[in-house]
């Protein structure tokens, strides 16, 4: 994991938006996510105490709950995903992959579950993802999240200005599948 990090600059990434505490403490969380196969936090401190941390401490689940409802705020993960797309765009002709997805949620009192088109079954309520991927490595790049009832077009049409804001000098060619072709 920190091999990775480090070859991908994500502490330095982190740190220069999140700060070297928070950055940790994401860092901890991600091992867990990943470890585990789980975002239930009630388990961390158990999984903490017989793992290696970046952090200088072990977090309760309600300190996790805290720093996830207070410290990462919209502007700070877009932040985030700018400075590592600028990072990770190479120089002359990219080539990018770009897909969109929903999955179906029950969660209520959620502003982003709405029901939209959904492939499966348009009575239940989704959450739409859009994610962009380096062609040459499969990198992932950037992704968004949008509310269900939001057409892809219009996703994809926020995707592609987000990638040209990060990409002001490198020529971008996206590669979508052929529900992507429009006038727009």
């Amino acid at each position: 994991f920190e091999n990775v990090c480090e070859k991908y600059d994500l502490i330095k990434i982190l740190n220069d938006v999140f700060g070297e505490q928070d950055t940790n403490l994401i860092l901890d969380l991600s091992m867990y996510m990943i470890t585990e196969r789980s975002a239930v936090f009630q388990r961390f401190p158990l999984w903490a105490k017989r793992n290696l941390l970046f952090s200088s401490e072990i977090r309760s689940d309600s300190y996790i709950s805290n720093f996830l409802e207070n410290s990462l705020s919209y502007s700070k993960i877009k932040y985030f995903l700018s400075k590592w797309g600028k990072r990770h765009i190479n120089s002359g002709g990219v080539y990018f992959c770009y897909d969109s997805t929903n999955v179906n949620s029950q969660a209520e009192g959620v502003y982003i579950v709405q029901k939209g088109h959904a492939k499966d079954d348009p009575s239940l309520p989704q959450i739409n993802t859009d994610y962009v991927i380096r062609q040459e490595d499969g990198l992932p790049l950037i992704f968004s999240n949008f509310p269900g009832s939001i057409v892809d077009m219009h996703e994809a049409k926020q995707i592609i200005n987000f990638l040209s804001e990060i990409s002001k000098e490198t020529p971008i060619t996206v590669i979508c599948d052929r529900g992507y072709i429009s006038e727009t």
